[in-house]
């Protein structure tokens, strides 16, 4: 299975969209906030744009991206980099991100000193689009 976590209107083919909002019309409504309602180990990739920087919970949402997903599934993430004035601009942003924020859940790093030892990063890019900085990472 294939998640869109925080899908707002843009729907992806293939992928079970998902956000907690029900004017978006998602095919389910799931809040990120809480224990994912997706049983351990059965999702092969998730896709989340745009929606981590507005979490609380972060670390218990990557622990929870940890007990969902099958060994070698694939994450794709992209969150505003920190240097950005949106990032701050934006009053419904509860965090921020650097180019190492992940480093403290991936396998072997000397950062890492949560619970989570799964992550292995794939690949990391930093794009400014049209003077909006976007952090991707595909761990």
């Amino acid at each position: 299975m294939k998640l869109h976590l925080g899908c707002g209107t843009e729907k992806l083919k293939g992928y079970l969209n998902c956000d907690i909002s029900l004017e978006v019309n998602p095919d389910k409504v799931v809040d990120l906030e809480k224990k994912l309602p997706f049983k351990s180990n059965t999702i092969d990739e998730i896709i989340i744009n745009h929606t981590l920087e507005h979490i609380i919970n972060f670390i218990e949402l990557m622990e929870e991206f940890n007990r969902i997903c099958k060994k070698g599934a694939l994450i794709k993430i992209r969150v505003p980099y920190f240097a950005y004035p949106g990032a701050f601009q934006d009053p419904t942003h509860k965090r921020f991100f650097t180019l190492k924020t992940f480093n403290y859940f991936e396998i072997n790093n000397k950062l890492n000193f949560y619970r989570i030892h799964c992550l292995r990063k794939e690949n990391q890019l930093f794009k400014w689009l049209d003077e909006f900085p976007s952090w991707n990472t595909y761990i």
